[in-house]
């Protein structure tokens, strides 16, 4: 990849980190409700799941998301399935009602395992990737394979780097927000309902793959 089409694709994928969706209100909400550590997990856990969209792009298996309605809507509907799931649990779970408690520690390979699945489970984030890193492979420049794998690991490393600061202010406004006591009641259910409210936006749009229809 020469250096001009490399700074573009790094422009691009900026813009898109930097704009706002699930995988960003999952790791603010998280960093809110459990702590910035938490947040942290969540970030890396993103991090990794978008490699894994790249992963799949270079070896091809996101082609079957974007070939198939059936494998499409499988996908749609685990991902919605589990964000209705994160959300119900974290409005009724034992532990809502303690925003700053010690289970910001417990928690961490929990929601490290949560932000991996929050993005991988989204299948849009598949047929992107299948669309987006293609344009910016050049057969001439090598293995197109290898650099569906570089442009994985840059988009990674631009996720980690713009997530952490964000993760860390959320927990700091999370601290903030936990010593009034309404709040440990009831933002917790206010941050559930969002996640619910997600899972019901993707079980119920009605576009499809459609991409080699």
């Amino acid at each position: 990849m020469d250096i001009t089409t490399f700074l573009t694709f790094v422009g691009l994928v900026f813009v898109l980190v930097i704009t706002p969706g699930p995988d960003m209100l999952y790791i603010v909400t998280t960093s809110m409700a459990s702590g910035s550590r938490s947040g942290l997990a969540c970030v890396l856990g993103v991090a990794v799941g978008a490699y894994v969209h790249a992963v799949c792009v270079a070896f091809g298996l996101s082609a079957v998301l974007a070939a198939s309605q059936t494998a499409y809507d499988v996908v749609r509907w685990g991902g919605a399935a589990y964000l209705v799931w994160i959300g119900l649990k974290t409005m009724f779970g034992p532990s809502v009602l303690e925003l700053r408690g010690g289970g910001a520690q417990r928690t961490f390979a929990q929601s490290f395992r949560r932000g991996v699945l929050t993005n991988v489970m989204n299948p849009k984030a598949f047929l992107f990737c299948v669309t987006f890193y293609p344009q910016f492979a050049s057969p001439a420049a090598g293995p197109v394979w290898s650099q569906v794998l570089i442009m994985g690991v840059v988009t990674s490393l631009m996720l980690l780097a713009v997530m952490t600061p964000i993760s860390f202010s959320s927990g700091r406004f999370g601290r903030f927000l936990a010593r009034n006591a309404l709040m440990r009641v009831h933002l917790p259910k206010a941050l559930g309902a969002v996640f619910v409210g997600l899972g019901l936006h993707l079980l119920f749009r009605t576009d499809g793959a459609g991409a080699a229809r």
